[in-house]
């Protein structure tokens, strides 16, 4: 049975290098995508993952962290996201009831407004500006 990517949790080559080169590597299965290509894989390494939420509850998985030639970024199986409560634990099939919004008050928009401002004042500088380019056309579609 093929180790499928998405499966993994992985960290790239360099990051091992740069962070983690004391830690032993071990022998681990050459994953493959999901279309069947290869991916290079140098080791596993075995870790616990702690994640803190916004409510401050900390969650932790012990997994086989793959380390993986090239791969950009890490990054995490869906199981390990639903472990440590990044996803509900039925994604994709998770049922949202209802969501709930509250407008901004008009001192919120100003704040923002301000930031975006401060941020960004090449645009944001109270004039509106000729646009270059190829003319541009939008159409409003019915709700």
């Amino acid at each position: 049975m093929d180790i499928i990517g998405a499966d993994l949790d992985a960290i790239p080559e360099s990051r091992y290098k740069r962070k983690f080169s004391k830690v032993a590597l071990q022998k681990g299965v050459q994953p493959v995508t999901a279309v069947g290509s290869p991916i290079i894989s140098i080791g596993v390494i075995s870790a616990v993952i702690l994640w803190t939420t916004r409510d401050k509850v900390s969650r932790s998985v012990n997994t086989a962290i793959h380390v993986l030639r090239e791969l950009k970024q890490p990054v995490l199986s869906k199981r390990s996201q639903q472990t440590l409560g990044m996803l509900p634990a039925a994604y994709p099939h998770a049922y949202v009831g209802m969501v709930v919004s509250t407008p901004p008050t008009d001192r919120q928009r100003q704040a923002d407004l301000k930031t975006l401002m401060n941020e960004c004042p090449q645009i944001f500088d109270g004039t509106c500006h000729q646009m270059s380019g190829p003319p541009c056309h939008f159409q409003l579609m019915e709700n």
